[in-house]
C-alpha cells in the first residue's frame, strides 16, 4: 500500500512540473528547489533521531561513494535528464522512460549495508544531490537570478510540494527496499506511468500516439524482464546460502556442550 501511495505522490509531481514549465520554469532550477527544499525538511529531523541514539550511525568511506553515486547520477543528472523530457514531450512518455532507472533501487541495498539508518542516508542523499543539481543548473546556463525566480504560485507551490514528497519518497522507498528487497520495490514503478497517461490526458489535453504507447510498453515489459532475472539471481542465492547453512549443521555433533564437526572425530582418541 505504500508503494501504491508513492507512485500516485511521483504522478503528481510528473503532472504538477508539465503545467509549471509551461509557465516558463526551467527544468534544471526547478530541480534544484525540490532538493533543497526536502534537505532543510529531513536534515533537522534526522538530526533529532540521530542525536537521541546512544550509537550514532556512520556511512563509513564505503557507504559515503555509494550515497555520492546515488545522489549524483540517480538523482541529479536522472532527474535533469527526466524533467527536461516533460518539458520537452509529453508528461506521460516521460513517465515511462522512468522505468529505465528501476535499478537504482539496488543502490540503495549497497548503502543499507553499509548504514541502515535510513533517515540518516536520506538526508546525505538529497543534500549531496541539492550541490550536484545546483553545480548543474548553472553549467547549463542558468546563471542569471532572472531564472532562478519563482514569480507565480504556482510554480512555487510546485517546488514546495515536489521537496516534500522527495523527502518523503526517498525515506519510504529505502525503508520499503530494506524490508522486501529492491525487485518488490520497482515492481511499481509501471503504476506511475499509467496514472500520468490519463490524467495527462484528462486535465492537460495532451495528445497520445499510438508510436508512444507502444514505446512506453516495451520499456515496461524490459523492466519486467530485468527484474524477472534479477529475482531469479536473488532465488539462486538464497538457495545456495540455504544449502550451505545445511551443509554446516550436518557436519556438526553435539555432544555434551560442545559442537564437534565430524572431520574432528575421525581423530584418534589416544595418542
Amino acid at each position: 500500500m505504500t508503494l501504491v501511495l508513492l507512485q500516485f505522490t511521483a504522478a503528481g509531481v510528473a503532472l504538477f512540473t508539465k503545467a509549471a514549465f509551461m509557465e516558463g520554469l526551467s527544468p534544471a532550477v526547478f530541480v534544484v528547489y525540490p532538493q533543497a527544499i526536502a534537505t532543510l525538511f529531513i536534515c533537522p529531523i534526522s538530526f533529532f533521531f540521530t542525536w537521541r541514539k546512544p550509537s550514532k550511525p556512520s556511512l563509513g568511506v564505503r557507504g559515503f561513494w555509494w550515497v555520492a553515486f546515488t545522489a549524483i547520477l540517480g538523482v541529479a543528472v536522472n532527474q535533469n535528464a527526466y524533467f527536461a523530457g516533460i518539458d520537452l514531450s509529453s508528461s506521460s512518455m516521460a513517465s515511462a522512460t522512468t522505468n529505465l532507472k528501476s535499478l537504482k533501487s539496488f543502490a540503495k541495498v549497497k548503502i543499507a549495508v553499509h548504514c541502515p539508518d535510513h533517515m540518516y542516508t536520506t538526508s546525505w542523499t538529497c543534500f549531496m544531490a541539492t550541490i550536484a543539481s545546483f553545480l548543474m543548473a548553472l553549467a547549463l546556463g542558468n546563471t542569471d537570478l532572472h531564472s532562478w525566480k519563482l514569480d507565480s504560485s504556482l510554480k512555487l507551490s510546485c517546488c514546495v510540494y515536489s521537496g516534500l514528497q522527495l523527502a518523503v519518497f526517498f525515506f519510504l522507498q529505502a525503508w520499503c527496499v530494506s524490508r522486501k528487497g529492491p525487485v518488490f520495490s520497482a515492481l511499481f514503478n509501471p503504476l506511475s506511468t499509467v496514472i500520468v497517461t490519463f490524467f495527462g490526458v484528462l486535465c492537460l489535453k495532451e495528445k497520445m500516439y499510438l508510436g508512444s504507447l507502444l514505446g512506453a510498453l516495451a520499456i515496461i515489459l524490459g523492466l519486467y524482464i530485468v527484474l524477472w532475472g534479477k529475482s531469479e539471481d536473488y532465488q539462486e542465492e538464497a538457495t545456495e546460502l540455504k544449502l550451505q547453512d545445511e551443509h554446516t549443521n550436518l557436519s556438526q555433533l553435539l555432544i555434551g556442550d560442545k559442537a564437534f564437526r565430524s572431520s574432528e572425530l575421525l581423530e584418534p582418541l589416544l595418542m
